[in-house]
């Protein structure tokens, strides 16, 4: 239960599913893709599009752009759509460069595994979103809703270094067309946090002003 005077933030995620406490009038969700919002906005909550948080940390990890070969992050769990992988149908990928990798590993794990390399594949929204924010060429692939697609078709359809395809197969084909990235994703992210977050701040009559408490400010 929440106390009159307080006011509830969900930070950007997915959503498919009715959750009564979303639609609490006190809680503000933001949704990280389009279908989410969509869907929130039905069930009567308030939601914000807001893209993954992830985008805030694009000013401050290391970039590699270049590199060989390509690394296939595949998982294992429920949301898989049981892909078919066969690492020597794609180009520069290898029984070694195959793995659920952003299922435990940390931060810097993930940056020594994919740094090498200049293509990423995954159906991990986040092994693709560490893939772009190094600085590398990404597709990704779908789970068994509508995440990852929506999530691509809200943020990165016109970002010529990602790409969205249906299975490996076709994320093959795809991997020569992907150009280099030119959006600055923490500026993408702060221009739908900040004014978010000014407006949960409002609800709770703080005065703070706009820009002296920002998402994913520059230190």
């Amino acid at each position: 239960m929440l106390s009159a005077d307080s006011h509830c933030l969900v930070f950007p995620n997915t959503f498919f599913a009715p959750e009564a406490a979303l639609a609490h009038p006190q809680v503000t969700v933001w949704s990280r893709d389009a279908t989410s919002w969509q869907e929130l906005s039905r069930w009567g909550a308030r939601s914000v599009l807001v893209p993954d948080a992830a985008f805030a940390l694009d000013a401050a990890m290391p970039k590699y752009p270049d590199g060989q070969g390509t690394f296939l992050i595949v998982r294992q769990d429920a949301e898989s759509i049981g892909l078919t992988i066969d690492p020597t149908t794609v180009p520069g990928a290898s029984p070694s460069r195959l793995a659920d990798l952003t299922l435990e590993s940390t931060i810097p794990e993930l940056v020594s595994a994919l740094a090498p390399v200049e293509f990423v594949i995954s159906d991990r929204l986040h092994g693709g979103l560490v893939a772009l924010l190094l600085g590398k060429k990404a597709i990704l692939l779908p789970v068994d809703y509508h995440k990852i697609r929506s999530f691509y078709e809200t943020w990165l359809v016109n970002v010529p270094s990602v790409g969205f395809a249906r299975d490996v197969t076709d994320a093959a084909r795809l991997l020569p067309e992907l150009g280099d990235r030119t959006v600055d994703l923490t500026e993408l992210f702060r221009a739908y946090a900040d004014p978010a977050l000014d407006d949960v701040l409002s609800r709770l009559g703080s005065g703070i002003a706009h820009g002296r408490h920002t998402v994913g400010a520059r230190s």
